[in-house]
């Protein structure tokens, strides 16, 4: 994560969205390293009643106190996600801070996913297409995967759509200097994450050949 990144909550109102009974809706606007989303806050207010100077209500009033205390809830949920998300190592962006205060599961296909099903796949096939030792050979290589992304990335797994070019070259060099591999053998593993990224590919989780400028 860029460490420049910062988080910003604002709460505002659309004055022009004025409801039936004279209240309009209270909205987040979550920022974070230069990309927003917007979410109503779950509260509706008297225009009146707001400040958009301090995104408050303002006044004594209990229902002011209200307001404000449940707009601090909210604060404190978002914030305790990107904590949450921090520690997990996860990607953290608008769009899933917002989706985890919600409560909103992101489903994506990872790494590791496509992996165990190929892997699975060709154990089926074990005397009809594959050798047990071709099957172990890429069991060999998903439990590559899995120590590389403890070890170098502090995560458990990745989604397929966020690899890029670096995690590839990151790859090679944790195979030959981590592992101490010779050439032939990182070639091998490589080849079989190629297989493993091509099938994502094809099925549209990644919208391009990773290994096109990588030679192996």
């Amino acid at each position: 994560m860029d460490k420049r990144a910062t988080l910003n909550l604002t709460f505002f109102i659309r004055r022009k969205r004025i409801l039936k009974n004279g209240v309009v809706s209270i909205m987040v606007r979550i920022s974070f390293s230069g990309k927003y989303i917007e979410a109503a806050a779950g509260i509706n207010i008297k225009p009146k009643m707001w400040s958009d100077l301090y995104s408050r209500a303002i006044g004594k009033s209990e229902e002011a106190q209200l307001i404000n205390d449940h707009l601090d809830s909210i604060r404190s949920q978002i914030l305790g996600h990107y904590r949450e998300l921090s520690l997990q190592g996860k990607e953290i962006t608008a769009v899933s801070l917002k989706n985890a205060w919600l409560g909103i599961e992101e489903t994506s296909t990872s790494i590791l996913d496509v992996f165990k099903k190929h892997n699975d796949d060709v154990k089926k096939l074990i005397g009809i297409e594959f050798s047990n030792s071709t099957y172990k050979r890429y069991e060999t290589t998903r439990i590559h995967i899995e120590r590389f992304l403890q070890s170098e990335y502090g995560m458990n797994d990745i989604p397929v759509n966020k690899i890029d070019y670096k995690f590839i070259a990151d790859l090679e060099m944790y195979f030959k200097v981590k592992r101490k591999c010779n050439h032939n053998s990182t070639v091998k593993y490589l080849k079989n994450v190629k297989k493993i990224l091509g099938i994502a590919h094809a099925n549209g989780w990644i919208g391009k050949d990773l290994f096109l400028n990588h030679k192996i």
